[in-house]
């Protein structure tokens, strides 16, 4: 007879435990309850329901992978870019990548720098007058995030950060397994076991409780994070940037200048100095600012089932997307954008 409720739950967590100290092997033995095909634990740890066999066919996250293949994968059910390397599970897997090697293209845009993860590390070019771009000694790095005039990273030995320090945006404190890391204007967040830890500008508010957070995004003076509840922001507030609108299931969101996006049940809404947002073709969901949804000065771009779009401000030519023949990732910033496309490398407008 299955158990309910409160026990059920403890039964759940207990075995989780178990299958941490005694690996993957043990929990092929556990219960499946439902009898689709996915063990309980792994749906009690993924968000799906151990007693509701038709869930194991829905795409939770939005990342274009259902319960089985998550499962299959080894893919998390809850988060749609699992080794948050820019590229969505579902996009990796279509393109012959495992989703799960961190091994995948990135690219971010700083105001007057660009820094790119390929096969070699991490390369940047541009404004180079702090030592922004000026790549240090890099140990397997899987994410970088172009900030004002610094830039950050993440490797093994967790974040590493270098270029402007005025306000200490490149100081980095003591963190605890980190897995994102976000640079914006004069500050710097992470997210790590703790949960979201933001440093550098102390002008700015510390991060809000959160509960669960899988995603940080820091902008100039605001930062978005994306946590149990959905999305929440905080800090400097002018146009509204802050003050999130109601929301579907948003699996991604990106703090920009003055303005926020997020994606949810494959639909982008903005909300701060614009709320404007084209008509997209199934949008992508990322879990950073990084990735498939981008909010720059102004600008935002994202990328869909027809490639790049992009929309806003176009003093400088930044929404004339050029050709692209198989972009994967898309970010933008002040003046401008960038693109990582799988066949013609990172190109910039």
């Amino acid at each position: 007879m299955p158990l309910n409720g409160k026990f059920r739950k403890a039964f759940l967590s207990l075995t989780a435990l178990l299958l941490a100290v005694l690996g993957a092997p043990w929990a092929m033995a556990v219960l499946d309850s439902d009898g689709d095909g996915l063990p309980d634990v792994w749906e009690f740890q993924n968000g799906y329901d151990e007693l509701d066999n038709t869930d194991a066919l829905k795409d939770l996250d939005a990342d274009g992978l259902s319960g089985r293949e998550e499962y299959a994968w080894s893919t998390k059910g809850m988060i749609p870019d699992t080794d948050r390397d820019g590229v969505p599970d579902g996009r990796e897997t279509s393109l012959g990548r495992p989703p799960v090697s961190g091994e995948g293209p990135a690219v971010d845009s700083g105001f007057f720098h660009n820094c790119a993860l390929v096969d070699a590390g991490v390369v940047c070019w541009g404004a180079n007058y702090y030592g922004q771009s000026t790549v240090p000694l890099l140990s397997n790095p899987v994410a970088v995030s172009a900030g004002w005039d610094h830039t950050c990273a993440l490797d093994d030995t967790g974040v590493v950060c270098w270029g402007g320090n005025d306000r200490g945006q490149s100081s980095v404190p003591p963190l605890n397994n980190p897995v994102q890391v976000s640079a914006g204007r004069y500050h710097t967040c992470a997210l790590d076991d703790s949960g979201v830890k933001c440093w550098g500008d102390s002008r700015l508010p510390d991060s809000p409780p959160l509960s669960n957070p899988v995603a940080v995004s820091a902008a100039a003076f605001h930062t978005c994070a994306l946590h149990d509840t959905g999305v929440v922001c905080w800090g400097g507030d002018e146009y509204g940037q802050t003050n999130v609108p109601p929301l579907g299931n948003p699996v991604a969101v990106s703090a920009g200048t003055d303005q926020t996006c997020a994606l949810g049940d494959a639909v982008v809404v903005c909300w701060g100095s614009s709320t404007y947002v084209p008509s997209l073709s199934n949008p992508i969901a990322v879990t950073s600012s990084e990735g498939q949804v981008s909010t720059g000065n102004g600008h935002t771009c994202a990328l869909d089932d027809t490639g790049v779009v992009c929309w806003g401000s176009n003093r400088y030519g930044q929404i004339n997307v050029p050709p692209l023949t198989k972009p994967v990732a898309v970010s933008t910033d002040y003046h401008h954008s960038c693109a990582l496309d799988e066949i013609g490398g990172q190109l910039w407008w």
